[in-house]
């Protein structure tokens, strides 16, 4: 009793490529009576992957209670039958690297991919469908985000040819997909090739309605998007700040503060779940604006007369407190006040030049928020005070002696003024009046017959009465 020659190995042929666990035959030899079996991925037979026995020439791969399967492999197998003389297997050949080994391969063919296309683009999420593969128990199918598939973002096995996934996957990205059998002994088989698609995740709609200006806190808001978990708000500020408002659940946003003038820009875009608790975003929405005013103040009201001015406004949003400015100008070139209230009204004291001299002032206020950005100005308005006149007596006089006296009128700003009635009044005296010359002054003689104090008075139309006074000596 030898071994087998190498003609003696029926099937598989040598060299042959076999698409399933093949079946094992050869050339019966007489006085045999039983036969080993072992299979081996190396030429050496130190790998062996089945080690089986029978009393014919003939071997289906199994274990004791189901088949038994092989992987696919890019290289060889190598089987040798070993031929025993007894029924138990005694008085076996035992060396396989004398039994003229045979080799073969084992390549299942993979499924075809059938959808998506390569390339193709998915709005919603996709169904994989793919073709039966022969000797499959089930599938593992995998997505990944690169081509070499370590980052997978599905990874599952399924009994069917198709598969609809709930993960949602990055937009605007090419993402790959592939898919092989298992056998019958849940062994992975040959990978399909690769297939690739894309997602278009959707982005929000901002409402026509958002307000784009005003000196109000906005509420901005946008259509909700099927299968967002959250909504992300970027805003960009005027001062150059950048700010990502995140985890809002709502499709809507406002604000309990905002400070700051100028042109707001802000987006939105919807997180969509992903396996376990993390989030994928959407592509964002359109730049849309936002101008920040503080508007300025309206409904000023002026109330003057000759002892108090008290200026009043209506109160704005968003505004801390007020700046006032009043001036002799229009322009606001010469100022006479420029003061901060925290009220909705300011009462000057008087006191200052600018309203003593009287005439017409001019008024303005603005609003100033919390972080001191001042608004618009509001419209100018005027107060409107009597300009005052100011008295200047010379003279010496004395009880019972002729004596002259010279008044000189001038308005507050120091000019003078003609046609000015000019009393002079007291004990001792009879009254007398006179107007001014063109340069201000008019004098009178006067001999008083008692000691004391003499009144002098000046009045004009539209002025305020001046008075002043003279000794008598």
């Amino acid at each position: 009793m030898g071994y087998l020659c190498s003609g003696d190995y029926l099937t598989p042929a040598a060299h042959v490529t076999k698409t399933r666990t093949p079946y094992f035959t050869w050339n019966p030899i007489p006085g045999v009576q039983s036969y080993f079996v072992l299979v081996s991925k190396d030429a050496s037979f130190t790998s062996i992957v089945d080690y089986g026995f029978t009393h014919v020439p003939a071997y289906a791969p199994r274990t004791s209670s189901a088949v038994r399967t092989y992987t696919d492999e890019t290289t060889s197998y190598y089987w040798a039958v070993l031929p025993a003389q007894d029924f138990d297997g005694n008085l076996a050949k035992g060396d396989p690297l004398l039994a003229s080994a045979a080799d073969f391969q084992k390549q299942s063919v993979p499924p075809s991919l059938v959808s998506p296309s390569a390339g193709q683009v998915f709005l919603d999420q996709p169904t994989f469908r793919w073709s039966p593969a022969d000797g499959a128990r089930r599938y593992e199918f995998q997505v990944a985000s690169d081509s070499s598939f370590s980052n997978l973002l599905d990874n599952v096995t399924v009994d069917g040819t198709s598969y609809s996934s709930n993960t949602t996957y990055p937009a605007d990205t090419v993402l790959y997909w592939r898919v092989r059998a298992d056998d019958e002994s849940l062994l992975g088989l040959t990978w399909s090739a690769t297939g690739t698609f894309q997602k278009t995740l959707p982005a929000p709609v901002p409402s026509a309605s958002n307000p784009t200006s005003g000196d109000m806190l906005p509420v901005w808001s946008w259509a909700p998007v099927q299968g967002a978990a959250s909504y992300d708000v970027e805003v960009d500020q005027p001062d150059g700040q950048h700010k990502v408002f995140g985890n809002l659940f709502s499709p809507v946003v406002s604000f309990i503060k905002m400070t700051g003038t100028g042109v707001w820009h802000w987006r939105v875009r919807a997180e969509f779940p992903t396996s376990g608790s993390s989030t994928t975003p959407g592509p964002y929405s359109a730049l849309n604006a936002f101008t920040r005013t503080i508007g300025q103040p309206v409904n000023l009201q002026t109330d003057s007369s000759i002892d108090h001015v008290l200026l009043s406004w209506n109160a704005r949003i968003g505004v801390k407190n007020y700046r006032v400015q009043v001036a002799s100008t229009p322009d606001f070139s010469t100022k006479v006040d420029d003061v901060t209230t925290d009220n909705t009204s300011y009462a000057p004291t008087m006191t200052k030049s600018g309203y003593t001299a009287g005439g017409t002032l001019f008024w303005r206020v603005a609003g100033v928020d919390a972080d001191h950005n001042q608004g618009d100005w509001s419209a100018v308005e005027q107060i409107k005070l009597q300009p005052k006149l100011k008295v200047s007596v010379i003279g010496v006089l004395r009880r019972r002696h002729s004596g002259s006296v010279s008044v000189s009128v001038t308005d507050g700003r120091g000019l003078r003024l003609a046609k000015v009635l000019v009393r002079i009044s007291g004990k001792g005296i009879k009254a007398h009046s006179a107007r001014t010359d063109a340069k201000g002054r008019v004098k009178f003689t006067l001999k008083p017959r008692k000691r004391g104090k003499l009144l002098v008075t000046a009045s004009r139309s539209g002025y305020q009465t001046a008075y002043g006074s003279v000794q008598v000596k």
